[in-house]
């Protein structure tokens, strides 16, 4: 399995009483196209911080066999740097360095920054990804939305994850490079045999996966209030 949950609880620190994840039993398999579904403050984007080491929760937390419960924040950090690859809402690209140097000063933390080899498999992603030769000099603030999201998803895949998770990655899009964007990310992440977990409000997204979850059946924090 790639994620195996069980008995997961978390809540804020300044509100220990309430809960927001109360996850009993979930579990997602290898190369599964997971497209996670809830309302705003059912606790999607708290399950996304958990599942990639950013926040700690009690219960058993499993990623590719490994318990994220039992490590430290630092051994966490490294963990997510191997094997996690992140597609932000807002991108986060850093607006005046190029496309490459946005991917390379990603790649710096994980385990695949070899200096002579980096910049030839970051231009193998960004001609995957229909991004020309003549825009990847330009700063990111100069390029496209539907661009910086392509930059986006090389930057995410550089360090080649198991796990990629996205987090509402089409919110900026209009329909056309929606598709586009659904595109090309179910095309990389079959060549690459990636697990994706998507997490979306847009229930039209839906068709192109392969296992569809409702946040709200599985989480069950406020629910025995």
């Amino acid at each position: 399995m790639t994620i195996t949950i069980q008995d997961v609880k978390y809540s804020y620190p300044s509100h220990p009483e309430r809960l927001v994840l109360d996850i009993p039993s979930w579990s997602i398999s290898e190369e599964k196209k997971t497209f996670l579904y809830g309302p705003s403050g059912c606790g999607k984007s708290t399950l996304l911080s958990a599942l990639s080491g950013l926040i700690k929760t009690t219960g058993n937390l499993m990623v590719f066999g490994q318990s994220l419960s039992d490590m430290s924040s630092e051994q966490r950090d490294i963990f997510r740097a191997k094997n996690i690859g992140f597609v932000f809402q807002q991108f986060n690209l850093i607006s005046y360095l190029n496309a490459i140097d946005n991917i390379k000063l990603a790649s710096g933390f994980g385990p695949n920054h070899r200096n002579e080899t980096i910049e030839r498999e970051i231009k193998i992603l960004l001609d995957e990804l229909n991004i020309s030769e003549d825009e990847w000099s330009e700063p990111a603030r100069n390029l496209s939305i539907g661009q910086q999201q392509r930059i986006a998803i090389a930057r995410a895949l550089i360090n080649k994850p198991q796990l990629l998770i996205a987090d509402e990655p089409t919110s900026s899009l209009d329909q056309v490079n929606r598709d586009i964007f659904m595109a090309l990310l179910m095309s990389l992440v079959d060549q690459h045999k990636i697990t994706l977990l998507l997490v979306s409000h847009d229930m039209s997204l839906a068709a192109h996966f392969n296992n569809i979850v409702s946040l709200d059946k599985i989480n069950f924090a406020g629910k025995h209030s």
